[in-house]
């Protein structure tokens, strides 16, 4: 089969810049959107962090481990998560909220019922999510939320931001600093 060249879409990663403005802009996407692009920036942070852990890998080494095409050991969102866990690159916080986020994305992704965040079942979902809470309980800065919409793109961008601090950590060679709702306190 020959190579389609919508593949780069998927191939080529948007800069940081970029996927923070997506993250800040999120809550004005529709719902499918929300859930799908806000797991799939969470996705790719926790990719660039576990990566940041590993020694440098080549194009062909990266893929082996993490693409979902070709069968990578870490090729899924879940595989990514229970691995970061593993890792001590979370706590178990970060860890419930980001498989809920995976699981909502699924849920969005593959459900045949007509599905956004004001169905009952996914906003009983959303008030699962914890780890904004925490986070901003630490700083005392807790907003009011309007609903299961505004609770599942806070949490991304908690756990997005708490994920690029991560990262950023992990690349200086700070590895117990950022959110701590984010990190393993035995780390």
């Amino acid at each position: 089969m020959a190579k389609r060249a919508s593949r780069k879409l998927l191939d080529e990663l948007p800069s940081t810049a970029e996927m923070q403005r997506s993250i800040a802009g999120l809550r004005r996407q529709s719902d499918a959107v929300i859930a799908l692009m806000g797991a799939a920036y969470l996705e790719r942070a926790l990719e660039a962090l576990i990566e940041s852990r590993f020694r440098p890998l080549a194009a062909d080494e990266h893929a082996r481990i993490f693409s979902g095409r070709g069968g990578g050991s870490l090729g899924t969102f879940a595989a990514k998560i229970d691995m970061a866990y593993a890792m001590k690159l979370l706590a178990p916080i970060a860890r419930d909220d980001l498989k809920l986020v995976n699981h909502l994305r699924n849920t969005f992704a593959h459900s045949l019922h007509k599905v956004s965040f004001s169905n009952p079942t996914i906003e009983a979902d959303c008030k699962a999510l914890k780890v904004r809470e925490v986070a901003e309980a630490a700083t005392g800065m807790l907003k009011p939320l309007a609903g299961a919409k505004d609770r599942f793109c806070w949490t991304v961008h908690t756990l997005y931001g708490g994920l690029i601090v991560a990262l950023e950590d992990s690349r200086s060679g700070k590895f117990d600093t950022g959110p701590r709702a984010l990190h393993d306190k035995n780390n």
